[in-house]
């Protein structure tokens, strides 16, 4: 994982994951041709102003502004407005609208809707890498509210350091229209001292910087690095080396009950928990173990133990090694159970 405050440098350190010190050399010599990109950051700036003020006459064809907003063509800086207008980007936990949703971009990864159980609501993700990523972080304790595609407001902001950089700002196609620049997750945090922070991620596979590509990669990346100090925000990358394999098939299987939304008797928990610290043993397959808290508590079948006992590892009321993978046929080592929930509940 790269850190904010180790700027970016070339495509090999990115690759192996290691400490990065600037991009600025490389672009030096890069980029030192795209000084022109510089005079027009105060044309678009007036651009942008313009675009405000005429925001409210602009008429209400939400049809084809949602077409364009699937295609992401021919935008205009009062699309921008419009649909900051309808809320896209803001909110908080289960209110909040991300700038992109899996139908508005391509994407070369699988895309995917998850419900999350932070949030409580459909997170949009447009890649392995991004879920993975999400499983991760709705799952831990310490993180209070995930909020993906998030938009780099004001663009002023991103157009003036792409001038200072000298690189080419990205616009949209066929237009001349800067892009609303996006990270991938923006995180609450509760630190350990009890307080809150944000954490910002974007999320790339490795082999974006082995490409041709790489190079405007890394500006790109530089780009949404400087935005995100400038706020005095952690940021970091994260490739798929960041994951262990075990770990995150074990969060697929355990969310599959989990963000299914199935029914889950959260009546018996307690009971279900009792049963764990009082007959639970680790000599025995998972699914016998099961079958047996079916039995010995009296649930209507299996599956309803099962939906039990990932919810309760899922929310950590049980703690389990998810870096040993969990099987119905191989035995499950429980470390500690959340007695004091067990007697709340």
């Amino acid at each position: 994982m790269i850190a904010s405050d180790a700027p970016l440098k070339n495509v090999g350190t990115l690759c192996h994951l290691c400490r990065s010190p600037s991009i600025e050399p490389l672009l030096t010599t890069a980029v030192s041709s795209r000084k022109h990109c510089a005079p027009h950051v105060d044309r678009i700036q007036k651009k942008l102003e313009l675009s405000r003020d005429k925001f409210d006459i602009l008429g209400n064809d939400n049809t084809s502004l949602d077409a364009r907003m699937k295609k992401r063509r021919d935008i205009t800086l009062a699309d921008i407005s419009r649909w900051r207008s309808f809320g896209l980007g803001t909110g908080t936990s289960a209110e909040y609208r991300p700038w992109l949703t899996i139908r508005d971009v391509p994407s070369r990864g699988r895309k995917s809707r998850p419900w999350g159980i932070t949030t409580g609501r459909v997170h949009h993700l447009l890649s392995d890498n991004e879920l993975h990523f999400f499983l991760c972080a709705d799952q831990a304790a310490q993180v209070l509210d995930i909020r993906e595609q998030y938009p780099l407001f004001p663009q002023e902001s991103t157009l003036q350091i792409a001038a200072n950089l000298g690189i080419r700002h990205p616009y949209y196609p066929r237009s001349t229209t800067p892009v609303v620049l996006t990270t991938d997750f923006v995180l609450t945090i509760r630190r350990p001292d009890g307080t809150n922070g944000l954490r910002a991620y974007s999320i790339k596979s490795s082999q974006e910087f082995r490409e041709r590509g790489a190079l405007r990669v890394l500006e790109k990346l530089e780009l949404e690095r400087r935005y995100w100090c400038a706020l005095n925000v952690p940021w970091s990358i994260v490739t798929e080396r960041e994951f262990d394999n075990v770990r995150i098939a074990n969060l697929e299987w355990l969310s599959h009950s989990v963000y299914a939304k199935c029914d889950i008797p959260l009546e018996r928990l307690s009971e279900f928990l009792q049963f764990v610290v009082t007959s639970w043993t680790d000599q025995r397959p998972l699914s016998d173990m099961l079958d047996l808290a079916t039995a010995m508590l009296g649930l209507q079948s299996r599956d309803v133990a099962d939906r039990l006992f990932r919810y309760c590892v899922w929310r950590r009321l049980v703690e389990v090694d998810l870096r040993k993978k969990v099987s119905l046929r191989a035995p499950v080592d429980i470390r500690c159970v959340n007695r004091a929930f067990a007697a709340e509940v």
